[in-house]
């Protein structure tokens, strides 16, 4: 299989739109006038590397993003990853705002919502889907409650 015309590809001009401007492949291979695995070689060859879009964002910004969003937030607007955020930021020393844990209720407070609906004729299904446990779990809080469903009362249309 032959490799066609040579194509002249000056190393510092592919670096220029790979690495610093970030175009893709097709977009460098249409301005040389060539494959894009004729690139994509060249790329390996040269052995370029991109550098992740989160090095991209100044450390600065990502200061003053934090101080008034969660890491969620920040991650959300700038399309980078969380971990990547997180990671920048603690090299940094940066604070940064946690995010808020959801408002659980108690299991003492679960289990009196599951004996009440138990007591007012609702399967262990609806039950489940009401809590957000598992059927299993709701199973296993009556059967601790001492209100043992008998082993046959638990099926698939409860």
């Amino acid at each position: 299989m032959g490799k066609g015309f040579p194509v002249e590809i000056e190393k510092g001009e592919l670096y220029r739109l790979y690495v610093i401007e970030r175009k893709s492949l097709s977009e460098i291979a249409e301005h040389f006038g060539c494959s894009t695995s004729c690139i994509n070689r060249r790329v390996n060859e040269y052995k370029f590397r991109r550098h992740r879009k989160s090095t991209d964002v100044p450390v600065e910004v990502l200061e003053d993003m934090s101080k008034t969003m969660t890491v969620k937030e920040i991650s959300d607007k700038l399309d980078i990853p969380v971990f990547a955020i997180y990671s920048k930021l603690n090299r940094a020393g940066i604070e940064y705002k946690r995010a808020r844990k959801r408002n659980r209720k108690s299991k003492n407070e679960q289990n009196g919502r599951i004996k009440e609906m138990r007591d007012n004729g609702k399967s262990l299904k609806e039950i489940s889907f009401v809590t957000g446990l598992s059927v299993s779990t709701v199973f296993r809080r009556l059967q601790e409650m001492s209100d043992t469903p008998e082993v046959d009362e638990v099926t698939d249309d409860q």
